[in-house]
C-alpha cells in the first residue's frame, strides 16, 4: 500500500485541479496519509459539504479523493439565513464606513441569497 509525502502533497497542492474552494486554511498530513490509505483499499466516506463552489466540510477527504482519483458524494450545504443576514449588515456597515467600493461586493453577496435584505 502507497502513502503519500508532505513533498508529494505540497507539489499536488501547488499544481493540482481544484474544482472547488477551500474555506479552511490548514491541513493535516497525518490526517491525509490515513484517508489516503483508507481510499486505496477501499473504505467509504461520507459526503463532503459544499455551498455552491464552496467546500465546507471534508477538506481532507476532498484532496485524498483528487490524489486518488476517486469520486466522493457531496451534499449541497446552504448557508442559514441568519448567517446571511450577519454577513448582509456587515458588508453594509463596512460600505457605510468604507464607501463605494464595497457596495457592489454587498450587492452580489445579497443577490445570492433571495429574501436576505
Amino acid at each position: 500500500m502507497e502513502t503519500i509525502s508532505m513533498d508529494e502533497l505540497k507539489q499536488f497542492l501547488k499544481y493540482g485541479n481544484f474544482p472547488l474552494q477551500p474555506t479552511q486554511q490548514r491541513i493535516c498530513l497525518p490526517i491525509i496519509q490515513r484517508i489516503y490509505r483508507k481510499m486505496q483499499i477501499g473504505v467509504k466516506f461520507e459526503n463532503i459539504n459544499v455551498d455552491n463552489l464552496l467546500l465546507i466540510n471534508g477538506h481532507h477527504r476532498y484532496i485524498c479523493a483528487l490524489l486518488l482519483q476517486k469520486e466522493l458524494s457531496i451534499n449541497e450545504w446552504n448557508s442559514p439565513p441568519n448567517v446571511m443576514k450577519l454577513l448582509c449588515g456587515v458588508l453594509l456597515l463596512l460600505t457605510q464606513m468604507i464607501g463605494s467600493q464595497l457596495r457592489l461586493l454587498n450587492g452580489i453577496i445579497c443577490q445570492m441569497q433571495p429574501g436576505v435584505k
